[in-house]
């Protein structure tokens, strides 16, 4: 068959489509069976590892599991508390925060564990790391110059940080491309912003509480975490606004989630057996196509 402008056309009404609304997602595998608090989880770019805070080494620490499952691996020994991990794009440091100076800081461990650097200064509380696709910047919120928090920019090198936003936020997520980052801003939605500034746009408007916004692999979709439903659970919603879709109904909380590299499933925090651990639901029946003008449909072919 050959594809011309009118064939597509012709088609198009077919193809747009969001996804699949009616999927149960009961396809869910709990990761960690620790009672111990895990929490936090960060999915490893190569989708072998999934990082997390755990408790069970007698502090807050960050840890390493297979993402399948099996024996968790120890990477931060302080006795103070290490959270927040975020891995960076070529997968050999995990950036985290930790109050191990004294003061709340961003600070990098190699991923396979060893001497963690410092990377924010301050008595400021600066927290929430999320490394850049492009491996350049971490972006973090801060109550730095004195306001609540917002979002800040940093080289992951090191560097003097940069402030983002002006209006609240938390929580950052970077667009695969970097070119932007979405975040939770105080008033209870979601928002994205150009990661070298400007206007933020509004994502969600819904009155309940939504946080932790998670962007995904493909760019496509944003996961985050709702009371919408009466109940903390894990939502997802097109990455330009839209119908959000409820991914976890269980009655306990889930939280926290983050994409597995291909996209096709989600790593979430949960209380649902008396301790908070690691779940996996997969994600993979909806297959988004949403189809906006010709040089996209063009490109498809």
């Amino acid at each position: 068959m050959e594809f011309n402008k009118s064939t597509l056309a012709a088609t198009m009404c077919i193809v747009i489509t969001v996804g699949s609304f009616g999927l149960a997602f009961s396809d869910v595998v709990q990761i960690t069976t620790n009672a111990a608090t895990d929490n936090r989880p960060a999915w490893s770019p190569d989708g072998s590892q999934i990082a997390f805070k755990s408790e069970r080494g007698g502090s807050p620490d960050i840890w390493v599991i297979p993402s399948n499952g099996g024996t968790a691996s120890q990477i931060t020994f302080e006795l103070t508390a290490e959270t927040e991990p975020t891995w960076s794009p070529d997968g050999t440091q995990i950036a985290f925060a930790s109050d191990q100076d004294g003061d709340d800081n961003i600070w990098t461990v190699p991923a396979m564990g060893g001497t963690a650097t410092q990377l924010t200064t301050g008595s400021f509380t600066d927290a929430k790391p999320s490394w850049s696709p492009d491996g350049n910047w971490i972006a973090f919120s801060s109550t730095r110059e004195g306001s609540g928090n917002e979002i800040w920019l940093i080289p992951s090198v090191g560097g003097e940080p940069i402030r983002l936003t002006s209006t609240g936020g938390t929580y950052p997520t970077w667009s695969p491309d970097s070119g932007k980052i979405a975040y939770a801003g105080l008033d209870g939605d979601l928002w994205i912003i150009a990661s070298g500034g400007g206007i933020p746009e509004q994502l969600t408007t819904d009155p309940a509480d939504d946080a932790r916004p998670a962007w995904s692999p493909q760019g496509d979709w944003i996961a985050f975490k709702s009371e919408r439903s009466g109940n903390s659970d894990i939502w997802i919603i097109p990455d330009e606004g839209g119908t959000a879709i409820q991914i976890t109904t269980d009655p306990e909380s889930d939280t926290r989630p983050t994409w597995s590299p291909d996209g096709k499933k989600i790593a979430f925090a949960s209380d649902r057996l008396v301790s908070w651990d690691i779940w996996v639901v997969d994600v993979s029946e909806i297959t988004p196509v949403i189809i906006q003008s010709w040089g996209q449909v063009k490109s498809r072919f």
